[in-house]
């Protein structure tokens, strides 16, 4: 996905508040798509030299939907004088099996392949005009199979680990799930932890950001 996810939602609502800077992860969007380098860690630190060198100073409140949410669970726990609290949008916040599931899934070929890939990425595919759609859908075969995307993120250094409900959240987090969601599922463990609220979407499952705009802002 991209910044758009943010645009056309909660972004503007936020920015009566406060200052909102929207970006797109490697290899999304228009940044760039290269071969290599896709471990947790490179887009922990590409959010944290994007953050100096806007010279962004005092704490921030970090937003991650999907996968974003992993990205900024392990930012506030590798930096946490820098974040001031957490908002996760359906976020896939176990490594483990969001990878292995991923993982299991996206070796698929032929037909099964670009039915797995709609149901991935049906959260955005219903927005946008076929052509557009068609364009997203060749990003993220391009991404999956002609990068080291899997791999990396395999082979990453994660600060979460697979004890979820041990970690010691060092600010609030508010968590926005989705109940059919297998991000949600894969979260359970976390989600029970006493600095988290947690407010569940039934009967929705990964588009809750597009289903229930209003609400998520």
């Amino acid at each position: 996905d991209n910044l758009s996810s943010g645009y056309f939602t909660f972004a503007h609502a936020m920015s009566e508040l406060t200052d909102v800077l929207l970006y797109d992860l490697r290899g999304h969007g228009k940044s760039a798509q290269p071969s290599t380098r896709y471990r947790i860690e490179d887009h922990i630190h590409d959010l944290s030299a994007l953050i100096e060198h806007l010279q962004i100073e005092g704490k921030i409140h970090l937003i991650g939907c999907s996968f974003g949410g992993l990205i900024a669970l392990e930012f506030a726990l590798r930096y946490p004088a820098q974040v001031h609290s957490l908002v996760l949008i359906d976020g896939h916040i176990n490594p483990t099996r969001f990878l292995d599931q991923l993982t299991l899934d996206l070796r698929a070929t032929g037909e099964t392949r670009a039915q797995l890939i709609g149901q991935h990425f049906q959260h955005w595919l219903h927005r946008d005009r076929t052509r557009k759609r068609m364009r997203l859908i060749q990003r993220a075969e391009t991404l999956i199979y002609q990068t080291s995307l899997l791999e990396d993120l395999k082979t990453s250094e994660s600060a979460i680990g697979d004890v979820l409900k041990n970690i010691q959240l060092p600010c609030p987090m508010l968590a926005l799930y989705g109940s059919r969601s297998d991000a949600y599922a894969s979260a359970l463990d976390m989600l029970t932890h006493p600095s988290v609220t947690l407010h569940l979407f039934e009967e929705s499952a990964h588009a809750i950001l597009w289903e229930h705009t209003e609400e998520v802002i």
